[in-house]
C-alpha cells in the first residue's frame, strides 16, 4: 500500500511536534523541581522569626542585694571583656559589704562602636543565660577560655551541649538560651540606656559603668571610684546617722578596742612572742617564695617562737582566688600544706606534683559563700608590705629575718592591732 507524500510529510510533522512537547514538559518539570528544592533549601538556611514581641522592661539582668535596700546602684557591664568576671565578683562583694543596705542592678551591654558579630554572639548568649540564673557559671567559662575558643563552642550543637555540661546546665535549656532570638532585643535596649546617659560623647563610652544617685561615672573592675562615691572610703561599716568615731585611745583596755577581722591564715597563737605578716596579691607573689622558706624554717627549728600569717591583698581575680584558697585552706586545715605549696619553687606551680594537683582541687571546691566574708586589707586602710611585731618592715631590715628576731626581744603593743588580736592559730 502505497502513502501519499501529502500524508507521509503531515506525519512526520505531528512525530516532530510530540517529540518538542515531551521535550517542554521534561524541561519544565525539571525547572519545577529546581524551584522547589531551592525554595526548602532556603527556608532550612533562614533564621527563625523572632518572636511576636520580646520583653525588653525587665528592670535589669541580674539585681545584687535586697529590694527594700536604702540605696539602689545601677551597673553597666561588657559580658564579652576579660574583666567582666572580675567585675562583678566585686559587685558581689560590695553588696556584702553593705550587710543589705544596697541594691545593684546590673544590665549587660556593649560600649559605643563596638558592634562586632562574634562578641555580640557571647552578649547574647550570656544575656540570655543570666535571664536563668546562670550569669556567673558563663563569665567563668569565658574567663578560662577566652572569647575566641567560647565562640567557637557555641558552634555547633554537639560543642554547645558539652559547654553546657561544664557549667552544670542542662542541655535542652541551655540550647534553647543560646539560640534565644530575644536576647539580642535585650541587648540594644540595654546598650541604649547606657549610652542615652552620654549626650555629648557617647562614642567614648566603654564598661563597665555605674550610676549613684544620678551621678554616671565609669570605673575599672577594681571599683576604685564606686567605693567612695558611695561613701565606703575603703571601709567596712555600718550605715549610722552620724560619723563614726576615729578610734578608741591607745590606754582603752583590749576589750574595749576594734579589731577588723582580715582572713587568711595564721600559724601560730596570739601569745607567740613575734608574729610576721604577709600580704601577697597572688599565688606567685615573690614574698611567698623569698620569705616563707624561712619562716616556717624559724618555726619547725624553734617552736614556740614565731607566728606567721598569709593575707591576700587586692581585688584582682588572682588575688580573689588566692583569698579563696586561703580560707579553704584554713576551712579544711590544711593551713600548713598549702603554705608549703606557696613557699615552694615558681617552677613548681607550672607542673605541680599530683599531691599538689589534688589539694588545689580539694580546695577549689569549697563553695565561695563561705569565704565571701574574708575582706581584703587594702578596702580597710591598712598599709602594703610585710609587717613584724606589729610595725611595717623594709627590705633592708628582713634580709636577715633571724637578726631582726633577736634585736626585737618581745612583741610590744603596736598601732595596727588588727595583726596582733588574732583569735585563730596553730
Amino acid at each position: 500500500m502505497r502513502m501519499s507524500r501529502a500524508s507521509g510529510r503531515g506525519f512526520a510533522t505531528t512525530g516532530r511536534w510530540h517529540r518538542s512537547w515531551t521535550h517542554c514538559l521534561r524541561a519544565g518539570l525539571v525547572v519545577a523541581t529546581l524551584l522547589a528544592a531551592t525554595r526548602g533549601s532556603s527556608a532550612k538556611a533562614a533564621p527563625p522569626p523572632p518572636p511576636a514581641a520580646c520583653d525588653t522592661t525587665r528592670p535589669a539582668d541580674v539585681v545584687l542585694g535586697p529590694a527594700d535596700a536604702g540605696r539602689t546602684m545601677r551597673a553597666w557591664i561588657d559580658p564579652a571583656t576579660p574583666t567582666s568576671l572580675a567585675t562583678y565578683l566585686e559587685l558581689r562583694r560590695l553588696t556584702a559589704d553593705r550587710s543589705g543596705t544596697l541594691r545593684i542592678e546590673i544590665r549587660l551591654a556593649r560600649g559605643a562602636n563596638q558592634r562586632q558579630p562574634p562578641q555580640d554572639r557571647i552578649r547574647t548568649w550570656t544575656i540570655a543565660l543570666a535571664a536563668h540564673g546562670h550569669l556567673e557559671p558563663a563569665l567563668r567559662e569565658l574567663a578560662r577560655d577566652g572569647a575566641s575558643r567560647l565562640i567557637a563552642r557555641l558552634g555547633t550543637e554537639a560543642t554547645r551541649a558539652k559547654l553546657a555540661a561544664d557549667m552544670g546546665v542542662p542541655a535542652p535549656l541551655h540550647e534553647r538560651l543560646a539560640t534565644d532570638t530575644c536576647a539580642r532585643s535585650r541587648l540594644e535596649a540595654n546598650t541604649a540606656q547606657l549610652l542615652s546617659h552620654y549626650d555629648d560623647k557617647p562614642s567614648s563610652v566603654r564598661p563597665p559603668v555605674f550610676e549613684i544617685g544620678g551621678h554616671v561615672l565609669d570605673d575599672t573592675s577594681t571599683l576604685g571610684r564606686v567605693r567612695p562615691s558611695l561613701g565606703l572610703d575603703g571601709l567596712r561599716r555600718d550605715d549610722r546617722p552620724t560619723p563614726p568615731t576615729v578610734a578608741a585611745p591607745v590606754e582603752a583596755s583590749q576589750p574595749r578596742m576594734r579589731h577588723p577581722k582580715i582572713g587568711g591564715i595564721v600559724l601560730g597563737g596570739p601569745g607567740l612572742p613575734h608574729r610576721f605578716v604577709i600580704q601577697a596579691r597572688d599565688e606567685h607573689d615573690a614574698s611567698l617564695f623569698m620569705r616563707l622558706p624561712t619562716v616556717l624554717r624559724i618555726r619547725r627549728e624553734h617552736p614556740g617562737r614565731l607566728a606567721v600569717h598569709v593575707v591576700a591583698r587586692g581585688s584582682s581575680l588572682r588575688a580573689s582566688g588566692l583569698r579563696h584558697r586561703l580560707c579553704a585552706a584554713r576551712i579544711l586545715g590544711q593551713e600548713l600544706s598549702y603554705l608549703e605549696v606557696l613557699a615552694s619553687d615558681p617552677t613548681v606551680h607550672e607542673h605541680p606534683p599530683p599531691d599538689v594537683v589534688a589539694l588545689l582541687k580539694a580546695l577549689d571546691k569549697v563553695p565561695e559563700r563561705r569565704c565571701e566574708d574574708d575582706p581584703d586589707p587594702a578596702q580597710l586602710d591598712l598599709p602594703d608590705g610585710q609587717w613584724l611585731d606589729g610595725l611595717p618592715r623594709s627590705r633592708a631590715e628582713l634580709v636577715n629575718l633571724e637578726i631582726a628576731l633577736r634585736r626585737t626581744q618581745e612583741a610590744a603593743y603596736r598601732p595596727l592591732t588588727p595583726w596582733l588580736g588574732s583569735t585563730t592559730g596553730r
